[in-house]
């Protein structure tokens, strides 16, 4: 009996619309699946989140600011169902696009810099 292969991404049935995600899209799509997952780890205490000059996100642990945790989504292009993947629409990467809004956007504002550390 052949079974058909496994979808890459756990939670996906073959009849869901899919979207792909690259460069400033995937990033931020992790920054934000990292940043619920840690409202959910570290209860009660704010986690700040930067983008550095290079253009990367990340965050200093609570309790211990000197540990930088950096937010990295993979090397490749990746597929997000279409649904969840609608809000990333306007930011360079979504469906491979090059056009769009980059993350300093969306953390510093229109003509925004990226802030200074990391």
């Amino acid at each position: 009996m052949n079974r058909p292969a496994m979808s890459q991404n756990p939670g996906l049935n073959t009849k869901q619309k899919l979207v792909l995600l690259a460069g400033a899209a995937a990033l931020y799509y992790y920054y934000r699946k990292s940043k619920s997952a840690n409202e959910a780890k570290y209860r009660g205490q704010q986690v700040q989140y930067y983008l550095s000059k290079n253009g990367r996100i990340y965050y200093r642990e609570p309790g211990n600011p000197k540990n930088v945790i950096w937010v990295t989504p993979p090397q490749q292009t990746f597929n997000v169902p279409a649904s969840e993947a609608q809000q990333y629409s306007g930011i360079q990467g979504y469906k491979n696009q090059t056009t769009g809004n980059g993350l300093d956007y969306y953390f510093n504002g229109p003509g925004g810099s990226a802030s200074p550390g990391a």
